[in-house]
């Protein structure tokens, strides 16, 4: 009957339970500037001086301030048990490194309702008065405070307000700010250097950000904030943002034979955040894109869909990011000047050129809806070449007359129009918003008509000097920043990644050219902190290491990001050629090993392909098809299934990790070899690691996930096998479940994605939560009657028994995710407990092992008064919290029987007091006493204490035994025992002991199973 009950609450708790929180660092991290929280400061006891606050963001920007008086206070407890930083409105202030780009901000602050009227700013600059006050108290000036700020958008906790009019509030807020452009600032709550315009209030955290976050963002990220610090907010907790399912298959991995090479993730030395892996549409999908919906849908399926199919294999490889090519128009000119019609493009201009017709390139448009509705949200537009129209030659590429460019001059402002009226059709209309845009591809490359065919030629092409490309690059900016177009200008998409950083001033050496302030092309304050080139002729054995060597240290002299936006395997590269369509693993263990060498030692934060998908016999396709404008076949690849050893399970948001070698080889070292790369999620505690075996024999390996932070672990790992010759098998294949610490083979000629996973018993469609697809899964098990080893006890059958099983972990997920700490008693020998939450052992003290017994649930524990107890870690809860646990009483004690309590302290216990009365005393010593049905003696009964801030109330079985008025505040470290006294230790048994870091509702309590 009780497992019944069980599942009754549960589906209860699902039907009202929508939304998970978030957890307690920074949902989102892209374009994160700044993270300055107070509970992050380490080394500061309460009322002392605050000279380092740590920057938790990637950039690592501290903020300080070194001369003592003008620190202000660290202040324990003040705001949801977490601290803040107090600043006396005298002097107090703090520096960090300038931020030049600054374009969202959130602040959790009040200000001291007695702070006088002094323009006391939030943010500041030693020269500037962007976030200059308004008089007396107001958020912003009318007068002083810069445009980019006033024409924002300015939030007092999710709502919007004229920050020329409303006050900063004094109670505990949430501020948040988007403006319209680009500002600096440089210190915290100081104008300038205006003596007493400094901050007379607290603060928790600051968030920056150099871009403008979406909705869904914005509301993230105040969602997270309202609830940490527990403020009454208008954000709405957003959908939690799983981790792509996985599943294990029946397939084992090879036993691994001889010494195992040890890889170990390092999540301590974190290297880039990963953006996108993604592709483009060129010149094919202006036709495939058009096919018929069965086989658009599938093709969009294998590129980006991230599903799973009823067997757990893979549906496709989840690109995460998706280029369009604004075209110059070459499919309009007439006779056609491009010879093949697969390489020609349009444009958005009308038929009399008069004007636009955005129905035009509709099957490249009706990808991007097939992407964006598989999740895919980052797209690029890039051109190769400007609208004819506006060329030198009336052409889409070039001739020797041209000069640098083919573009007009006088065309400059009008090629920077159509690109902005293009970005910002799709933004108002077709609800594709492009983050980056790219309007010069391959710059360095000639892009002449063919010299024995005059005014014909293979493909669209522009050439751009530096100066050309600087030059057009201010002319573009200004336009998007005219329009408030938030999209990024992306360059250079240099056709070799050496054009970066060697090859000459007039063409190459596009980091100095572009970021150096002294030189004549700068445009640093034009362009985002990053650049981009193509990996061709770069990717035989030779250069793969030393290239991207000699350009990861030219981009770290200027701090930059780097992103390689386009890839196939192009011409003869000595082993493998790029001509001949290939579907084997041959092409995709190269295309797999160029990757490798571009995420690990160029280390590019976003990896393109070239043709998504394409119909010609060449090396330059993920996904093939027949060369049909209407209808085909498709065909999958190799080298689409290797890509996806990356790009499925490297998701956006991720960080490259270290990889610890046993053998301590290098990359330069492995290039023939077996190549390892490791990435984790902080968010999601998801551990990856990617093997590409570049030989021709299998390597034995032993994973090591061990070190991974804040205690978070993972208890399954999932192989994914791309191999063989066989296009149809070995594609992303899921093999069997390995337990961490098990020695396995990469077999050889084959890339092995390895993910790591905390595998949660009842979760049955493995997406890594606990939920209700998990009970259709499991009807669907037991209606088919398979026996799946995959019952919530593993017990290799399916029944009543799982329904238990899967409740305790509904219970565990869906609970708010505030279940902090579960002693479930359930070993049954030993002198050793686990907390089944955090994974920390605890021990039976003055126990003989003897103790285990049959309880509510498996085993539980008998404690005899003979000062015996378990020993807990400390555990400290304020405010908001809720334990529960089973007792049941064997001996009445005229002192009361103490379950919960600290052996050393007179305070912080919970005592039972059979037949007579519960008390409650809290660190303080203050204590209450319950009163009514109290009678434990050789009866189970279910106890929850439930502290609501300045209040406490107790449950037995379900029912309320009154509200005490009393500071929720409790300490404790020992279960079965109390103050030193031994005879208030506990007589009798406990079980099923959990811990919740907030109040449970009433409802939740009714219901609770009881009996």
């Amino acid at each position: 009957m009780g497992n019944i009950k069980y599942t009754l609450w549960f589906i209860l708790i699902i039907i009202k339970l929508t939304a998970q929180l978030p957890g307690q660092t920074v949902p989102i991290k892209y374009g994160l500037e700044l993270a300055l929280a107070a509970d992050q400061i380490e080394g500061v006891s309460d009322g002392q001086g605050v000279s380092n606050w740590p920057d938790v963001s990637i950039v690592g920007r501290d903020s300080f301030q070194i001369q003592s008086a003008k620190q202000p206070l660290y202040k324990i407890n003040a705001l949801n048990g977490r601290p803040v930083v107090s600043f006396d409105g005298s002097d107090d202030y703090m520096l960090f490194e300038q931020i030049s780009n600054v374009r969202m901000v959130f602040l959790v602050v009040r200000e001291n309702a007695d702070a006088t009227a002094n323009n006391r700013c939030l943010l500041g600059h030693a020269d500037s008065s962007a976030f200059h006050r308004g008089y007396p108290r107001q958020m912003w000036s009318d007068a002083y405070t810069s445009s980019e700020v006033l024409q924002g958008i300015t939030k007092i906790n999710g709502n919007p307000v004229d920050g020329t009019v409303t006050n900063v509030p004094t109670d505990f807020s949430i501020i948040s700010l988007a403006t319209v452009g680009e500002v600096t600032v440089s210190q915290l709550t100081l104008d300038r250097d205006f003596a007493g315009r400094v901050w007379d209030g607290d603060i928790a955290e600051v968030l920056i950000y150099s871009r403008i976050l979406s909705a869904r963002e914005e509301n993230e990220i105040g969602a997270y904030l309202q609830q940490k610090y527990d403020i009454e907010a208008n954000y709405t907790a957003a959908e939690r943002n799983y981790y792509v399912p996985i599943r294990p298959g029946t397939q084992a991995m090879l036993p691994g034979s001889g010494s195992s090479l040890v890889l170990t993730l390092d999540v301590g030395k974190t290297y880039q955040q990963i953006k996108n892996f993604g592709a483009s549409d060129c010149w094919t999908v202006q036709y495939l894109g058009n096919w018929p919906k069965e086989k658009t849908g599938y093709m969009a399926d294998l590129l980006f869909s991230t599903a799973l199919e009823d067997d757990g294999s893979v549906r496709g490889i989840g690109l995460s990011g998706w280029r369009m090519n604004i075209g110059g128009g070459s499919a309009r000119k007439n006779p056609s000047t491009i010879y093949d019609p697969w390489r020609r493009s349009d444009f958005y201009y009308n038929a009399n050129m008069t004007g636009y017709d955005f129905s035009r390139c509709s099957g490249q448009r009706n990808f991007l809806q097939l992407a964006r509705s598989r999740g895919v949200d980052q797209f690029t537009a890039f051109a190769i070449s400007p609208p004819y129209t506006m060329t030198k030659n009336n052409y889409t590429f070039c001739d020797p007359s041209v000069g640098s460019t083919n573009l007009d001059p006088a065309s400059h402002g009008r090629f920077a129009i159509y690109l902005a009226d293009v970005l910002e059709h799709f933004r108002d209309e077709e609800n594709i918003d492009f983050q980056e845009i790219s309007p010069l591809n391959e710059p360095e490359w000639d892009w002449n008509e063919n010299s024995s065919d005059p005014g014909h030629a293979s493909q669209e092409g522009c050439r751009f000097s530096n100066n050309d490309i600087s030059t057009f690059t201010r002319r573009l900016d200004a336009e998007l920043d005219s329009r408030g177009i938030e999209t990024e200008i992306a360059l250079s998409d240099s056709g070799s990644l050496s054009y970066l950083y060697g090859n000459g001033d007039s063409k190459g050496n596009h980091i100095d050219q572009f970021y150096q302030q002294s030189s004549g092309n700068y445009i640093g304050e034009n362009i985002p902190g990053y650049i981009s080139s193509h990996s061709y002729w770069t990717d035989t054995a030779s250069d793969l290491f030393s290239k991207r060597q000699a350009l990861r240290n030219k981009l770290d002299q200027y701090g930059l990001n780097y992103e390689q936006t386009e890839y196939c395997i192009l011409g003869d590269r000595g082993e493998i050629k790029g001509n001949g369509r290939d579907l084997g693993i041959a092409p995709a263990l190269w295309v797999a090993r160029t990757i490798f060498f571009d995420m690990v030692t160029a280390e590019t934060r976003s990896w393109q392909w070239w043709l998504g998908i394409s119909p010609h016999d060449y090396k330059d396709g993920l996904v093939y098809t027949d060369k049909d404008e209407n209808d085909g076949e498709v065909y999958h690849s190799k080298l689409l299934w290797a890509m996806g050893n990356y790009s499925r399970f490297i998701r956006p948001g991720m960080y490259r990790a270290e990889v610890i070698r046993s053998d301590n080889k290098t990359s330069a070292d492995v290039v023939e070899d077996l190549m390892v790369s490791g990435y984790y999620s902080f968010r999601h505690n998801v551990a990856v690691m990617v093997c590409v075996n570049y030989s021709f024999q299998e390597k034995s390996v032993n994973v090591n996930f061990d070190n991974l932070p804040d205690g978070a672990k993972v208890d399954c790992l999932v192989p994914y096998v791309t191999a063989g010759n066989s296009y149809q098998d070995d594609n992303l294949q899921p093999r069997q479940g390995l337990r961490p610490g098990e020695s396995f083979a990469i077999p050889a000629r084959s890339i092995v994605t390895i993910v790591g996973i905390n595998q949660r018993q009842g979760d049955y469609d493995f997406n890594g939560i606990v939920d209700i697809i998990d009970l259709q899964e499991l009807a669907g098990q037991w209606l088919a009657n398979t026996g799946s080893w995959a019952g919530g006890d593993r017990n290799d059958k399916v029944d009543l028994q799982d329904f238990s099983a899967l409740s305790q972990n509904w219970l565990k997920d869906l609970i708010a995710g505030d279940y902090q700490h579960y002693w479930p008693f359930s070993e049954a020998d030993g002198l050793i407990t686990t907390d089944s939450i955090s994974g920390t052992t605890a021990e039976l003290v003055n126990m003989t092992g003897g103790e285990w017994i049959d309880g509510i649930k498996g085993k539980a524990l008998a404690f005899s008064n003979a000062n015996d107890y378990v020993d807990i870690p400390d555990m400290t809860l304020s405010g908001q919290w809720t334990i529960m646990f089973w007792a049941r009483g064997r001996v009445s004690s005229p002192y009361g029987s103490i379950v919960l309590g600290n052996p050393n302290d007179a305070s912080n216990y919970l005592y039972l007091y059979d037949g007579n009365y519960a008390r409650f005393c809290n660190k303080d010593g203050q204590y209450v006493n319950y009163y009514g049905d109290t009678d434990f003696y050789d009866q189970w009964r279910h106890i929850i204490l439930v502290g609501r801030d300045d209040k406490v109330e107790l449950f037995i079985d379900g029912r309320s035994q009154g509200i005490k008025d009393i500071n929720a505040d409790f300490q404790f470290n020992a279960i079965g025992a109390g103050i030193t006294s031994s005879y208030h230790n506990y007589v009798g048994d406990i079980d099923e002991v959990k811990v919740f870091g907030r109040a449970l509702t009433l409802e939740e309590i009714l219901a609770m199973p009881n009996n």
